[in-house]
């Protein structure tokens, strides 16, 4: 299998072991031409939303994009501009999963107990970012302080629940 599939596999399978930590559910599109991998959903709920839902652009890189401020990563103009578009009828976010060079460094067994997969991944809303007017692929900054947990997870579908975007 190609480097990069095996990247978009690793990435996909490690935030849906965080949503079902958090007891949500997700849905893969048979076609990316919207730049959304997958959807998170969530059953139920009693605030404004029902039912609240997130739309996911998952990227993953072996790369050393991390800086001091964050990660700086490309993106491609098309995906920039879908997620930036706020006429969507869903909110989406971007994930980008850092990976070590050495795929046998991805994931790690300490014991009986425990399985280590390394390393993290950050989050960012384009949400209502501005046309860039540009004709290059642009470069985006998400700051350190975004990596996505499980409880960045719950948080954000909380706000959306309550016609927050993220």
């Amino acid at each position: 299998m190609d480097l990069n599939k095996q990247k978009e596999l690793f990435s996909v399978a490690v935030v849906k072991a965080m949503l079902a930590q958090c007891g949500y559910k997700s849905a893969s599109w048979d076609v990316d031409d919207d730049s959304i991998d997958f959807t998170i959903g969530q059953t139920g709920g009693k605030d404004t939303i029902r039912s609240p839902k997130l739309d996911v652009q998952m990227k993953c890189t072996g790369q050393d994009v991390l800086e001091a401020g964050g990660l700086k990563i490309q993106l491609k103009r098309k995906n920039y501009d879908d997620l930036r578009d706020m006429t969507r009828g869903t909110p989406s976010i971007l994930v980008v999963m850092l990976v070590p060079d050495d795929i046998n460094d991805w994931i790690t067994v300490d014991n009986e107990k425990r399985y280590c997969l390394y390393r993290h991944a950050w989050w960012h809303s384009l949400a209502g970012q501005p046309d860039l007017n540009i004709k290059t692929d642009p470069t985006i900054l998400i700051p350190r302080s975004q990596r996505l947990t499980s409880a960045v997870i719950t948080s954000l579908m909380g706000k959306i629940a309550k016609k927050q975007w993220p």
